[in-house]
C-alpha cells in the first residue's frame, strides 16, 4: 500500500476485485480509446468464475456504455494473478487495434502489463525516518 487512501475507497459491488479494479479499468481504457467502435472482454480465472454473481460483466458493460462490449469467460488464469482479463479494442473499421492485459489485485487497485503499466503514484516524499 502506497498510502492511508488506499485504505478507504468507494466503489460498486461485493467485491472491490471483481467491480472496482475492473471498474477502474475500463474507464483508464475508455480515456485512450473514446472513438472505439466496440470492446470484447476475456475474464480470466477467478473474474470468470465468479464474475457474473460479482457483477464483473455489469460494472465494465455499464462503465464503457454506450460502447457495445461483449464477454468471454475463461477458466484459466492469466500468469500474473488469478483476477486477469484482456480488453480487445476495436476501431471504426471493426479491426482490432489493441489487446490490453489488466489485472484486478485487489482493494480496487489495479496493473496493467506491458506498454500500459504504471508505477504508483508518489504521495510521501519523505523516506526516511527522523530520530530525536
Amino acid at each position: 500500500m502506497e498510502s492511508l487512501r488506499e485504505l478507504y475507497k468507494i466503489g460498486v459491488g461485493p467485491s472491490s476485485s471483481h467491480t472496482m479494479g475492473p471498474q477502474r479499468a475500463a474507464k483508464r481504457i475508455l480515456e485512450l480509446f473514446p472513438d472505439a467502435l466496440r470492446f470484447h472482454v476475456d475474464l480470466h480465472g477467478s473474474l470468470a468464475l465468479t464474475g457474473k454473481g460479482h457483477l464483473t460483466d455489469y460494472i465494465i458493460e455499464k462503465t464503457f456504455s454506450p460502447i457495445p462490449v461483449t464477454f468471454s469467460f475463461k477458466s484459466d488464469a492469466l500468469s500474473y494473478h488469478p483476477n486477469g482479463m484482456i480488453v480487445h479494442i476495436f476501431d471504426q473499421k471493426d479491426q482490432e487495434i489493441k489487446a490490453i492485459e489488466v489485472y484486478s489485485i485487489g482493494g480496487g487497485s489495479i496493473l496493467f502489463k506491458g506498454d500500459m503499466e504504471e508505477k504508483p503514484k508518489e504521495v510521501y516524499k519523505q523516506k526516511t525516518w527522523i530520530k530525536s
